[in-house]
């Protein structure tokens, strides 16, 4: 004879379900294969890219990064390095603040192209201080150039129609 259904709490999300058969503990195969209980569960031999996912899942965003409280967070950082699934050792971070507190920071800016800039110069038609792209540039705008090379162009003309 079957048995009856009833209404039980899933042990896997903890919900009131009907349950068809009351010997059941979950009230489905994907609750029941879910996180620990899953056949494909790792535990703590997860790797970095896994972790880092389950703890996005486990961990609400705040509004601002946790160090500098004034940019919204990109990273979810692990305080002691040890990649533990213990929701106390991560943190929501800019990326400054997470590339400062990982060290990584420092080697970024000592390898990066800012100080091959060129310095600023003096735009050569109207004098204007500006920052250049290359090294051969001498004027701040098109307009400065066209300008520059018209007024040239007139001098040179005249020069020679005297000569």
């Amino acid at each position: 004879m079957p048995s009856k259904p009833v209404y039980k709490i899933c042990e896997g999300c903890g919900k009131e379900s009907l349950f068809k058969d009351p010997r059941s503990r979950f009230c489905s195969q994907s609750c029941g294969l879910s996180g620990e209980r899953s056949y494909l569960w790792k535990g703590d031999a997860v790797g970095t890219d896994a972790l880092h996912a389950y703890m996005r899942k486990h961990i609400s965003k705040p509004e601002f990064c946790e160090h500098c409280k004034e940019v919204p967070p990109k990273d979810l950082a692990n305080k002691s390095g040890e990649y533990k699934r213990d929701v106390s050792d991560w943190e929501w971070l800019c990326r400054r603040c997470h590339m400062k507190s990982d060290g990584r920071l420092d080697s970024f800016l000592s390898h990066s192209n800012m100080h091959n800039k060129l310095p600023d110069i003096n735009c050569e038609q109207c004098g204007k201080l500006f920052a250049p792209g290359k090294s051969t540039i001498r004027f701040c705008s098109q307009s400065c150039s066209t300008t520059f090379i018209n007024l040239n162009t007139r001098v040179y003309n005249r020069t020679e129609k005297h000569s």
